[in-house]
């Protein structure tokens, strides 16, 4: 506890301790027969404090002879059975008593005045010339479109500013504050918001002395906050990369003993884009179906209305343990890809409405026309799991299930007449409906210039961690440019990243590890009626991690 105050810039305590005899109507100390008689108790609890830098603080109260909570003193030569020990306790240099307390004797006497002399003696160090504080505003996740105030505080700094980022690896805006008393203010300006221009991930930290003392993140500046369409139940797009921010809009799961779920982001797997969400799950069966889950979103109030649709669709990429992959709606209406999940490649999988049946009555399916969430949970099976078990037929799973492009669709009836018995519709591609598909044209053949050629403008080693940041100048006929990395000089290149705006010109890495080096090139692209340009890689930058 002391290390991890220390830690935080907090004072441990140890409050109101004291020693309470409860039983045979009685709620305090015993005149006789108390079970710490000799144990030497107020000693070794100070004394065990001060040696690990917490203090300990008592008031008490003593009522009369039969309702005390500390031992005292009759006469010169005679007290409670304890009053010997608390009187060394009193004598204890560790220890400081308040004056007027009447426990050394009656009125004035010297023994109060030498425990007067003895608390002024004391002087309190360590914590109080440390530079310490918080940040109160602004919040995570908040929009800033206008001039506004930050508010932190702080104690024992010389220097306290606001330092606020478009992005993690971005030049950070200086907001001055004025101070009053310990209670800091910064105000941003019309100019500092133009220098950090429009992002979702804006970050503002407290700095005082140097020393980070808070932050907030995923701040929205000069811009509103990214929201889901209607109709769509997720992409995975709108996290920026961040686990964190999908787990808080995901929430927490919903477990039997010894099983858990999250959701996460996967780069390496997904059906577009730059992510698809990993269903992770553990489940452990002791001889009766277990379950976790209870992973998903809740939508906006002018986007449950999905009448107009027909079906579910979305991307799903299983790990072959079949187990019964539930997918629900409105809590109460549920699909199961148990089947499917059995195997391990990657199909669409359309769910009409008429299949999420309601738990208890399988003739009753899920209106369409209000659906306010949807979950994922997975619940065990015992018999189609194939991989180890103990004597009792008891095992531990855990699996991960990815999906992508989440979405209400609205299909052909003859698409929804290809329902299997499980009700899905299993595809390789996308079902799209046929009274919505456009008329085929055969346009003229469309020549796609490359782009020119990227220029990269540093390659250069975070402080910390172990990443490389990768900067070059923007090619304005580019749709968005491609990022290949290769460690060591036999190594083979491969596609780290791509970037689908001209307008994002640099790239952080992962953690990499030291003493390696590292090759860079990008090289832009550009997109047009269907078809893709490249134009040539940029001259290899190399970093060796320290």
């Amino acid at each position: 506890m002391a290390s991890l105050a220390e830690k935080k810039g907090k004072i441990p305590a140890i409050a109101e301790a004291g020693i309470r005899v409860t039983g045979a109507g009685k709620d305090s100390l015993m005149v006789s027969g108390n079970p710490t008689k000799g144990k030497d108790w107020y000693n070794k609890l100070v004394n065990t404090a001060s040696a690990h830098k917490i203090p300990y603080f008592l008031l008490w109260a003593n009522f009369g002879e039969g309702n005390f909570f500390v031992p005292y003193k009759v006469s010169d030569t005679q007290g409670q059975e304890m009053i010997n020990e608390f009187i060394d306790f009193y004598n204890n240099e560790k220890s400081i008593f308040g004056n007027g307390t009447n426990f050394y004797a009656a009125g004035d006497s010297a023994a109060a005045e030498g425990a007067v002399g003895k608390a002024a003696s004391v002087t309190l160090s360590g914590y109080s010339t440390e530079v310490n504080g918080y940040m109160i505003s602004p919040k995570n996740y908040e929009v800033i479109k206008q001039p506004r105030d930050f508010k932190g505080y702080v104690t024992n700094a010389e220097k306290v500013e606001f330092q606020v980022k478009a992005k993690e690896d971005a030049e950070a805006v200086v907001v001055p504050t004025q101070k009053e008393g310990n209670l800091y203010t910064a105000s941003l300006t019309q100019e500092m918001l133009d220098k950090v221009g429009k992002t979702s991930t804006g970050i503002v930290t407290l700095v005082a002395d140097g020393k980070e003392l808070g932050s907030a993140k995923f701040i929205n500046f000069n811009k509103d906050v990214d929201v889901l369409t209607k109709g769509m139940f997720d992409n995975f797009e709108y996290y920026y990369g961040n686990d964190a921010l999908l787990q808080s809009k995901y929430g927490a799961h919903n477990s039997a003993a010894n099983c858990n779920s999250s959701f996460s982001l996967n780069s390496a797997e997904k059906a577009e884009g730059d992510y698809s969400g990993a269903f992770n799950y553990t489940l452990s069966y002791k001889g009766s179906e277990v379950w976790t889950g209870g992973l998903g979103r809740v939508f906006d109030a002018d986007k449950t209305d999905l009448s107009e649709y027909n079906a579910v669709s979305m991307w799903v990429k299983p790990d072959g343990n079949g187990q019964k992959m539930v997918v629900q709606i409105n809590d109460d209406y549920e699909a199961y890809l148990t089947d499917f999940v059995k195997g391990t490649k990657a199909q669409y999988v359309t769910i009409p409405f008429t299949s999420f049946k309601k738990k208890g009555d399988n003739t009753v399916s899920v209106d369409p026309k209000s659906i306010t969430n949807f979950k994922f949970w997975c619940n065990s099976v015992s018999e189609n799991y194939t991989g180890q078990k103990d004597a009792d037929g008891n095992y531990t799973v855990s699996g991960t299930i990815l999906f992508d492009d989440i979405k209400a669709v609205k299909i052909s009836d003859a698409d929804l007449a290809k329902v299997d018995a499980n009700g899905l519709i299993i595809t390789d591609k996308a079902i799209v409906d046929s009274e919505e598909k456009p008329p085929v044209v055969t346009p003229d053949p469309v020549k796609v210039t490359a782009p020119k050629k990227v220029s990269i403008t540093s390659a250069k080693q975070k402080a910390k961690p172990k990443k490389v940041v990768v900067k070059w100048k923007k090619v304005s006929d580019a749709t968005g440019y491609k990022v290949y990395m290769k460690t060591g000089k036999n190594g083979k290149y491969k596609l780290v990243k791509t970037l689908k705006k001209n307008s994002k010109v640099s790239y952080t890495t992962g953690k990499l590890k030291s003493k390696k080096t590292y090759y860079f090139k990008v090289r832009a692209y550009k997109k047009a009626s269907g078809k893709t340009a490249y134009g040539k890689y940029s001259k290899v930058k190399k970093v060796t991690v320290k």
